[in-house]
């Protein structure tokens, strides 16, 4: 697999391997078979599949699709990354009973080709770019495999703006899931943001009930708002990772995944002039889709 090294303005690199235009976060030996697999694996009409760009609350929205999914407020017991696509065992993934909650930060045009021709369920959720940097660059300074970086959250929100970190830019991500929606009108997609299940948690729990179609009661919504909040969803993610995981991804002393769940967090990384190069390329990239509407904080 090709390894290319980008380094940002101060000397600081990040290791990628770059993979059908795609840098895969957790990179292995096998993840150029991974993806072929993952194309042609079958997708089923009664699938969901969570689609993000890292950092967006994959996690806690993954959760949440499947306590409505299984009509419950309890936690899944099996982990996320058992059901996502450049990652898991696609043959225990083939195993699963339906309905299937799957999860993927991979671009449209390398998810399963069946998901195109099926009435899987796509639901697509966004956070907004500031705090995803911010987010990333914190992941990116705690974990233990390659995809690691020891340089300033300066550096990498450099690397961010021009797309060279894991899974590429942020902004060709939503351009292309706009894409789809624009290709596809019929197809099922769901397109939600972080910040929104934020400000209103049970409402927007709700409203994925509508979309999947569940029949759920406002009482189970607002049982699964609850269960999903931010503390109560750390604590049962690090009893159901174990020791042996933690130390095998993070580096001592990290936060984790769960760090702090806010909005608006940017503010306290970020300097005027890189809050307005992120502007700025927003305006450049994205600033015809008026339709979307991304909050900077609550």
């Amino acid at each position: 697999m090709p390894a290319r090294l980008f380094t940002d303005g101060r000397g600081a690199s990040l290791e990628l391997e770059e993979i059908e235009g795609c840098c895969i976060l957790f990179s292995n030996d096998h993840v150029e078979q991974q993806l072929k697999q993952v194309r042609r694996m079958d997708v089923r009409d009664d699938d969901v599949i969570l689609c993000t760009y890292p950092k967006a609350g994959t996690h806690w929205i993954w959760e949440i699709l499947s306590m409505l999914t299984s009509g419950t407020s309890l936690y899944c017991q099996e982990m996320k990354k058992s059901f996502m696509l450049e990652n898991a065992d696609l043959a225990n993934v083939n195993s699963q009973p339906s309905p299937r909650v799957l999860n993927t930060h991979l671009l449209p045009p390398t998810l399963p080709e069946t998901t195109w021709t099926s009435q899987a369920r796509l639901v697509v959720f966004h956070r907004n770019p500031k705090d995803s940097v911010v987010s990333l660059y914190s992941m990116a300074r705690q974990v233990t495999f390659k995809s690691a970086f020891e340089g300033s959250f300066d550096g990498y929100a450099e690397l961010f703006l021009k797309g060279t970190v894991p899974y590429g830019s942020w902004f060709d991500y939503v351009r292309a899931w706009e894409d789809v929606r624009m290709r596809l009108p019929s197809h099922r997609i769901y397109v939600g943001c972080y910040e929104d299940m934020h400000r209103d948690p049970v409402g927007e729990v709700s409203r994925l009930a509508e979309f999947l179609e569940v029949g759920a009661s406002q009482d189970l919504c607002r049982d699964i708002a609850s269960a999903c909040s931010f503390q109560r969803m750390k604590i049962a993610a690090e009893k159901k990772r174990g020791a042996k995981e933690s130390r095998d991804f993070w580096k001592p002393n990290a936060t984790g995944i769960f760090r702090k769940g806010q909005v608006g967090d940017w503010k306290n990384w970020m300097t005027q002039e890189l809050s307005e190069a992120f502007d700025q390329e927003f305006n450049q990239k994205l600033a015809d889709l008026t339709h979307l509407h991304f909050t900077f904080e609550l």
